[in-house]
């Protein structure tokens, strides 16, 4: 408890929760090891000493939203209890608690029955009169084998691979992962392919890492999890957290996930068409060693290349040309440029 009312005012020191981090998320480990005589979730009575409600009560006075996090199956990946045959009440107990958000794992759950169990969840969160958003995790466990859409129909966001962790290849490993399972395909405002939790922040990623990693997020219209300890925040991480023209384009209203029109050797163009018609457009360069010159095609892009098209970078916070056919730039090893176009 005392963490959690840490973590929220530290958003709020560090000018975070006004650039749109209003949730704060409880991970594994909040329960009891057994559930209450009456079959009820209980908290840990030592590190929640006054229960979860008055804690969500605490966060909503607060400005911030509430989350918790439930597992399908018998129990938790570190043996909490789980929520298998205790489904209905469980929905009913967040909802009671006033909880916002529900991160719902799949450790121990037969993944034959994975399909089914979270459509029961979708329906129960649908029919227990409290908006609650929440993720779904049976396509990480199941990888490529998963019907994505009945995935995305289910919940609001959904887990479709492996666990992330500050570390570059794995990071690259999930982006290329994005593309190869086509999640742009099943992208729409209210139902977000999750590729993890951020690492921002989180050593050893470096500041150009970290500032890649936070772009190919906005990219790919991912849900924002900040993943770090915000207590305790560089200033470039606040700064690369915070950066509300990147963000932006993370929560354009189109909704759309950003496409990969270019790619070679460890050199990549990436475009997101916006609702204003503009394109957001990313330059990657993935390799370790040397700066490099990237180009992207405005047609390839989505524009017309033939109109004067203005380029902005969206970490320098300027324009920096007025171009027809192409623009290029000098990237450097693990980093990115982050560019608003339009005409």
């Amino acid at each position: 408890e005392r963490v959690m009312k840490q973590m929220a005012q530290a958003l709020q020191t560090s000018g975070l929760q006004k650039k749109g981090y209003v949730y704060i998320n409880l991970s594994e480990g909040w329960p009891s090891r057994h559930r209450a005589p009456n079959g009820s979730l209980i908290a840990n009575p030592t590190n929640f000493p006054n229960g979860i409600k008055p804690l969500a009560d605490w966060m909503h006075n607060n400005g911030f939203k509430f989350g918790i996090y439930l597992d399908a199956g018998t129990k938790t990946c570190a043996g909490f209890p789980g929520s298998l045959g205790h489904e209905k009440e469980d929905v009913a107990t967040v909802a009671s608690w006033g909880v916002d958000y529900v991160w719902l794992d799949g450790c121990n759950l037969d993944k034959a029955e994975m399909p089914a169990k979270y459509e029961l969840w979708g329906k129960l969160f649908n029919e227990c009169g409290r908006d609650i958003i929440w993720e779904v995790s049976w396509p990480a466990y199941v990888v490529g084998h998963v019907n994505y859409y009945l995935a995305a129909s289910v919940g609001h966001e959904f887990r479709y691979y492996r666990d992330i962790r500050p570390n570059w290849d794995i990071i690259m490993d999930i982006v290329n992962a994005t593309v190869k399972l086509d999640m742009e395909k099943y992208t729409r405002p209210g139902s977000w392919p999750l590729p993890d939790m951020m690492e921002v922040g989180n050593p050893p990623l470096t500041a150009a890492e970290n500032r890649a990693h936070f772009s190919l997020w906005a990219i790919l219209a991912s849900p924002l999890h900040a993943g770090n300890d915000v207590r305790n925040m560089t200033k470039d991480t606040v700064e690369i957290l915070g950066n509300t023209e990147v963000i932006a384009i993370d929560q354009d209203p189109l909704g759309k996930m950003g496409v990969r029109t270019y790619t070679h050797d460890q050199q990549s163009v990436w475009s997101k068409e916006l609702a204003d018609g503009s394109r957001a457009v990313l330059l990657l360069n993935a390799g370790a060693t040397a700066k490099v010159e990237i180009c992207a095609s405005l047609e390839n892009v989505g524009l017309n290349p033939y109109e004067i098209t203005v380029v902005r970078d969206l970490w320098q916070h300027k324009n920096v040309a007025n171009v027809t056919q192409k623009y290029c730039a000098e990237v450097g090893p693990h980093d990115v440029a982050m560019l608003h176009l339009w005409q």
